[in-house]
């Protein structure tokens, strides 16, 4: 057994078993469920739990079916023997729950930012790209990472196309309620800072009732134009704090 771990990397030698003695070699892949497979090894290792423990905390998590069999099966990538598929990958539902169960946050399972191991993902079949870009695609914060222009026009002496169409072109809309909302979170709590914020003008007491108020008018403004944009594209904006329920009211002298 000994001559099985012979050339085997230090973190697969450290987790190997005699009950798996080589099946982690399947982790140096970089394709997501790869990656969640070693995310949930090494969280495991973290927080020093077996499988055992961690399937206990799915089942108390309402995921019974995280067995210890299949948190092997998904740990150790093994494949069937006629079609090469993965005898166990992870659904939507069950990452959720083994990032609850793992304390960490479902994105960090399947792309682990800062890792020495994972610095590139294949994030769609065929196409790597590296981890920080592809998270930011997934959060709605950039567009997906890839070169797919796309030649056209006329091609001058040195072969260069006369322009290029953009298939990306407009990745904004589709990330919208991502992007209002965050938007949305950052302006509730500008208001909230605004007393803070005047406080350290250093002005009169006068001064600072002044400013305070229109400070927090601006705020309110660009609030309303934000929910407003949401209502517009058919999303619900947040459920506001009381302090900030006047955003939503009809101005002054204007019917609903």
């Amino acid at each position: 057994m000994a001559r099985m771990y012979l050339h085997m990397p230090s973190e697969c030698k450290r987790i190997a078993t005699r009950r798996d003695p080589v099946r982690y070699l399947v982790d140096m892949n970089s394709t997501p469920s790869d990656v969640i497979a070693d995310q949930i090894r090494a969280s495991r290792a973290r927080l020093d739990i077996t499988r055992d423990q961690l399937a206990a905390r799915c089942a108390a998590l309402g995921a019974p079916g995280l067995t210890y069999a299949a948190i092997t099966n998904i740990e150790t990538g093994r494949r069937e023997k006629t079609t090469k598929k993965r005898r166990r990958d992870v659904t939507v539902d069950e990452l959720m729950v083994l990032a609850r169960a793992l304390e960490v946050p479902p994105a960090l399972l399947v792309l682990p930012i800062g890792s020495r191991k994972h610095e590139e993902i294949e994030f769609l079949p065929g196409t790597k790209a590296p981890l920080w870009p592809v998270l930011r695609w997934f959060t709605g914060e950039g567009r997906v990472p890839v070169d797919n222009l796309i030649p056209g026009g006329d091609v001058d002496e040195a072969g260069r196309p006369e322009w290029y169409d953009d298939p990306e072109r407009g990745w904004e809309a589709g990330a919208a309620p991502l992007t209002l909302r965050r938007q949305h979170d950052e302006q509730v709590q500008s208001w909230f800072r605004a007393p803070t914020v005047v406080r350290d003008m250093g002005l009169s007491e006068t001064e600072s009732y002044a400013s305070l108020d229109r400070l927090r008018a601006r705020i309110a403004d660009e609030l309303r134009a934000t929910r407003t944009e949401m209502r517009r594209l058919g999303l619900a904006p947040p459920k506001l704090y009381e302090e900030l329920e006047h955003i939503d009211e009809p101005p002054a002298g204007r019917r609903p």
